[in-house]
């Protein structure tokens, strides 16, 4: 090459584009704005080390285009990549707004490589020096590429790697062709990492290959877990808590943790941290760094978004004055707006909501959600128009229109935000609204709060306010919150006869309760019918919210039947459906189907890289409506972690539920299923003391089958048989395992409850030596689990169903059962009454020497040294 990089760069540059008041103007000049182009950035330190997670990405896939807003870490990981790959050559490039004449970018991009690489693309570049124009850039391109794959197949080695920074200034269609061909056409010898802001055009059959791996905003994002490693890192004092709320503040976006941490920093590393640290410096880095260049029609709508939360396009039209919806596609292609699933809606990522309301005023954001709530009311959205009011500080003022609306209100299943709407209304129960008021008792109600719904339901009977039906209808439902089925079956029956067709949100609920309570009564049969009848009347009023409770209410039922791929049918159905209502509709029937699902996944042990998300989605979803459904999130994740050995983090997991239930005042008998959860940990543990301890607390005086069945759990007394029966099998009480077991399966439980007792029952033979029956029994069972497709490992958690009795092995920390002869039971249950050891001797009629042999060997048995241990021991071991 007879030209050096620099004669070339000076000499091509005014042919390119026609720039020439920006071209360098010596060969000098030239080197050096070239250098500045392709300069990889330095590492900084103090950032999270993400190395092994790209590199191990990059090793699968030879193209990684990097598409997000800035502050995700692009360059961050670019650098990191490049500074692992010491034996290939790495290119960088970072494009500038010249580089949308195609001839422009393809000079430069020649250039970088020359410069780094010399020799690979000299060729193309002495021919186009002499001619620049003599033919289009994408023919270049493909001279250049042929050469170069030619050269690297006769060297045998890889070329270089090339990475391309700020891809969103290609806004012209010629030079985005060039950066597709480029795509498309590259020798396999030559890696490419791609980012931007955004892609200003589609990516066409690019998209297509199979070699490239697109990494957006969410794939950039820190998880919980690497934010928490991150910020314990550099010393952050917070507790778990206030990480856990930091990471729904910033969803992992790594600027706004990098600022905050900052921001820590130089308030003294405090241990209890304010919600508002660093937001000042957070939002003056979105509105300078994120949205920069936006116009000014974009920044109206970005703020109004944040004000309003997800709105639709009308909405937005009306409120901005002009058509949205140009700009609306602007701000999703640059990924400041995020399109809703429903159609028409459109709302901001939840941790840049808060960022841009900030730069509006409080009278701001009142008058905001006034012409919101006014424009919902025309709409007649009842839900979204209380919202609103609310955060107007306008509630009292809807009063009327929501005494209209009252139906249509319950029907949409959003008792957490009519609750909200009603005790900000400073609505008096005593004097207030009947109609109002009584719809704020249903969203007690469904929010589990019946002590506050009774308060309402009195106040309402000594006023006069109620129909003889209305007040059927609420007292039956309380009945079946109160584990009082009869009371409930009576008095919504009554409703559901005597209310007309226009209250049919609560003649719905009437039938789900009915369908409850057969449930619980394992008549599966009129479950079925009543919950016909509630899917029907959710159809004739074309109420989608209740149309997906009904189908979570079938799902639920042929469970009990044993019918699993139908149920995850039913599921599916029902979150199909809800994908027409707007987020606040979905809330709480999308969280309860949302969880079931896992919950069937879990069982049939399919999908499970689906499970935790599920789970994490529907808990989020179920808090949010203060559904206390949330539970069986809750428990579900507590059961997976007891499977892997967690037990720790399993039991913070239920402790965490029980707080939340306190703090949204729910009567504690309705998650009190949660202590056999609780049970089942401890016995994995192989602490059986403690888990007979939560059967016993769990019990109190009563018998298994004098056991409530509640709304929440009515499988209740199912499982505590099963959890009894199993606590007998672990610790080799067979025939009080037998006994448990054969006393349930006389009771009228539901196929996949008998299934599971079943299978307890064929271990207990088992262990009795009765192996034939045992066996017997096991493949009957076997045969109809595979029948419905049940593919649960039930050796994860139940590994004693499958373990020969002589062969059972203990689990992480777990003792095997000891057995103790009569005389040694004697004397130990003496030193657990503090006993000396002569004091034994007279009461055993013994002498001092045999109590002292017998000691001895109680404590080798037992695995321990002294008196203190072998009494905590025998307690673990049900031995005392």
């Amino acid at each position: 090459m007879n030209l050096s990089v620099s004669d070339l760069l000076a000499a091509l540059w005014p042919s390119a584009g026609g720039v020439h008041s920006v071209s360098p103007r010596t060969a000098a000049q030239a080197q050096l704005w070239l250098q500045s182009r392709t300069r990889t950035p330095q590492l900084t330190s103090g950032l999270l080390d993400r190395t092994d997670e790209w590199q191990s990405l990059f090793a699968r896939y030879p193209l990684l285009w990097l598409n997000a807003p800035a502050g995700y870490g692009k360059t961050r990981l670019m650098t990191e990549l490049a500074a692992t790959l010491n034996d290939t050559p790495v290119i960088w490039l970072t494009l500038d707004s010249h580089d949308s004449a195609p001839l422009h970018f393809l000079i430069s991009l020649l250039l970088s490589v020359e410069q780094a690489c010399p020799g690979m693309a000299a060729d193309t570049l002495e021919l186009m020096a002499h001619e620049p124009e003599a033919m289009p850039a994408d023919i270049w391109l493909s001279h250049w590429l042929g050469q170069l794959a030619e050269s690297c197949v006769a060297e045998r080695q890889d070329a270089f790697v090339l990475m391309l920074s700020d891809v969103q200034v290609l806004d012209s269609e010629p030079a985005w062709a060039l950066l597709m061909q480029l795509l498309m056409e590259r020798p396999e010898s030559v890696r490419l990492v791609i980012s931007g802001r955004y892609r200003p055009r589609s990516l066409g059959k690019t998209a297509l290959l199979p070699e490239l791996c697109q990494l957006g905003s969410k794939q950039l994002a820190l998880s919980d877990k690497q934010q928490r490693q991150w910020l314990r890192q550099q010393g952050v004092l917070c507790d778990d808590t206030g990480l856990q709320r930091l990471h729904e503040r910033l969803r992992g976006w790594p600027a706004g943790v990098a600022i905050w941490l900052a921001c820590y920093r130089a308030a003294g590393l405090p241990l209890v941290v304010s919600d508002t640290l660093g937001q000042r410096e957070i939002a003056d880095f979105w509105w300078t760094e994120v949205v920069e260049g936006t116009l000014p029609s974009r920044q109206s709508l970005l703020q109004l978004l944040a004000i309003l939360g997800e709105a639709p396009e009308a909405l937005l039209d009306t409120m901005l004055g002009q058509p949205a919806f140009d700009c609306l596609q602007q701000a999703v292609r640059c990924q400041l707006v995020e399109a809703s699933e429903l159609e028409g809606w459109y709302a901001l990522p939840a941790h840049f909501q808060r960022l841009a309301s900030s730069a509006a005023s409080l009278a701001e954001r009142q008058r905001r959600h006034r012409e919101a709530c006014l424009w919902y009311c025309d709409q007649a959205n009842s839900v979204m128009a209380m919202s609103h009011a609310r955060q107007a500080e306008e509630s009292p003022e809807l009063v009327p229109w929501v005494a209209r609306h009252t139906e249509s209100i319950l029907a949409s299943l959003d008792a957490s935000g009519t609750i909200e709407w009603y005790e900000s209304s400073a609505e008096d129960p005593v004097s207030g609204m009947p109609h109002v008021v009584q719809l704020a008792c249903w969203s007690y109600l469904l929010t589990h709060k019946d002590r506050r719904a009774s308060s309402l339901l009195r106040q309402l009977i000594q006023r006069g306010c109620l129909s003889d039906d209305e007040v059927a209808a609420l007292q039956g439902y309380l009945a079946r919150l109160r584990g009082q089925p009869r009371s409930a079956m009576t008095q919504c029956q009554q409703a559901w006869e005597s209310l007309p067709e226009r209250r049919y949100a609560v003649r719905f609920l009437m039938a789900t309760t009915l369908t409850y309570v057969c449930l619980g009564e394992t008549d599966l049969n009129a479950a079925r019918s009543w919950n016909r009848h509630a899917l029907l009347l959710a159809r004739r009023h074309k109420s989608i919210a209740l149309e997906s409770m009904a189908l979570f209410d079938q799902a639920r039922i042929e469970l009990h039947r044993g019918h699993i791929d139908h149920s995850q049918y039913l599921v599916e159905s029902g979150t199909r459906i809800l994908s027409g209502l707007t987020a606040a509709h979905q809330r709480l029937p999308m969280g309860r189907l949302l969880l079931y699902r896992a919950f069937l996944l879990w069982l049939t042990n399919r999908e499970r890289e689906q499970q935790e998300p599920l789970l994490a989605l529907g808990v989020d979803l179920c808090r949010r409506s203060n559904d206390v459904l949330v539970l069986y999130g809750y428990g579900l994740t507590a059961m997976v972690l007891s499977s892997r050995g967690q037990y720790r983090n399993a039991l913070d997991r239920i402790d965490e539920a029980e707080r939340l239930m306190q703090s949204w005042a729910v009567d504690p008998e309705r998650y009190l299923w949660m202590i056999l959860v609780k049970a089942h940990i401890w016995m994995s543990e192989g602490k059986f003391h403690r888990a007979q301890g939560c059967l016993d607390e769990l019990m109190g005086d009563q018998a298994l089958a004098q056991l409530a069945r509640p709304e929440v759990f009515p499988m209740l007394p199912d499982l505590a048989a099963a959890t009894q029966a199993r606590l007998y099998l672990i610790t080799r009480d067979y025939d009080a395992c037998l006994a448990v077991v054969d006393e349930w399966l006389r009771c009228n439980s539901s196929p996949m409850m008998m299934l599971l007792i079943q299978l307890i029952r064929g271990a207990a033979l088992r262990g009795c030596n009765q192996i034939a029956e045992s066996q017997h029994l096991f493949t009957q069972v076997g045969q109809q689990l595979q029948q419905e497709g049940i593919e649960l490992d039930f050796r994860t958690w139940l590994p004693e169903l499958y373990t020969s009795p002589g062969k059972i092995q203990a689990l992480p920390g777990q003792v095997e059962r000891v057995q103790l002869s009569e005389r040694e039971h004697d004397v130990l249950r003496k030193i657990a009454e503090g006993l000396s050891n002569q004091e034994i001797a007279a009461q055993l009629f013994i002498s001092l020497h045999t109590v002292k042999s017998h000691a001895r060997k109680i404590n080798v048995k037992l695995g321990v040294k002294n008196r203190t241990q072998a009494i905590h021991k025998a307690k673990e071991l049900l031995l005392l």
